[in-house]
């Protein structure tokens, strides 16, 4: 039963890792995609495209984090029941805790660079309008 529960909870772990992995992926693309449809179109005269643009920006961005930020918290659960089940079974001294850390820090560094990407892709437009004026 045990081999069985550890089976099921890696399995997990690497799924919850596949959907954090696609989210970020496809969510910086995105961003960069934005970044370049949204230069192009500051020389409009028509700031509601722009505006739809950076709102649909602002939502995919966020709804990525707060997936990333779910997966963060299932992942950790994850990892304590681990820990858990092999500290149950004297091998716990096999795992290094600070996996789960490092874990941590890969989330927020997913994070930084969903934002970073994100606020370019909102930022740069704006300069290019302001320097240019929107006269290209």
């Amino acid at each position: 039963m045990i081999e069985k529960l550890h089976d099921h909870l890696m399995k997990e772990l690497v799924h919850n890792k596949q959907i954090d992995t696609i989210f970020v992926i496809i969510t910086i693309v995105f961003n960069l995609l934005m970044l370049g449809i949204n230069s192009a179109a500051q020389s409009s005269k028509d700031y509601s495209l722009i505006i739809v643009f950076f709102v649909l920006l602002l939502i995919v961005n966020f709804v990525t984090v707060m997936v990333l930020l779910k997966g963060k918290n299932t992942r950790q659960k994850l990892l304590n029941g681990l820990l858990m089940m092999y500290e149950d079974n004297n091998l716990g001294k096999y795992y290094d805790k600070s996996i789960i850390k490092n874990d941590n820090s890969r989330y927020i560094f997913q994070i930084i660079a969903i934002v970073s990407t994100s606020a370019a892709a909102i930022i740069i437009p704006i300069i290019l309008k302001i320097v240019y004026k929107g006269n290209v």
